[in-house]
């Protein structure tokens, strides 16, 4: 996974160095995705499910903050949410939302899925699982 810095909805810099040892799973989504809509639900319910897990959520998404805001008044997405990042979007080559990157301890991207998909919860669960349990 290419080496990031970027600020957070909460202002919170995410550094991927600061982020080996963790499981991180990775979204790609903006507010107008009616399939990246559709999956927040079964989204929010991993952040609970994994809530004192090894793992980091991160939901980049090319729009501004502001319109963001106003999106998460109607839909509430748990991930940790970075707003502005379409350069580090375009450096990934992320082309269809919503895409998943999951990234092993050790920073290296193990897994895709690209575009919603019927048991996403359950391979995403899955993956983590595997991750989680391997040493680094």
């Amino acid at each position: 996974l290419p080496a990031f810095k970027i600020p957070g909805y909460d202002y919170r810099v995410w550094d991927s160095e600061q982020l080996r040892g963790r499981v991180v799973v990775m979204n790609f989504w903006f507010t107008a995705c009616g399939p990246c809509i559709k999956e927040m639900p079964l989204l929010n319910e991993l952040t609970t499910d994994y809530k004192y897990k090894n793992v980091v959520f991160l939901a980049l998404a090319p729009e501004s903050r502001a319109l963001i805001k106003k999106f998460l008044k109607k839909n509430p997405f748990k991930y940790n949410i970075v707003p502005a990042a379409s350069k580090y979007i375009e450096q990934l080559q992320v082309e269809n939302f919503p895409t998943h990157l999951m990234i092993d301890k050790k920073g290296i991207i193990r897994q895709v899925f690209v575009g919603f998909e019927q048991g996403i919860k359950e391979k995403l669960q899955a993956e983590m699982d595997t991750l989680l349990k391997e040493r680094w």
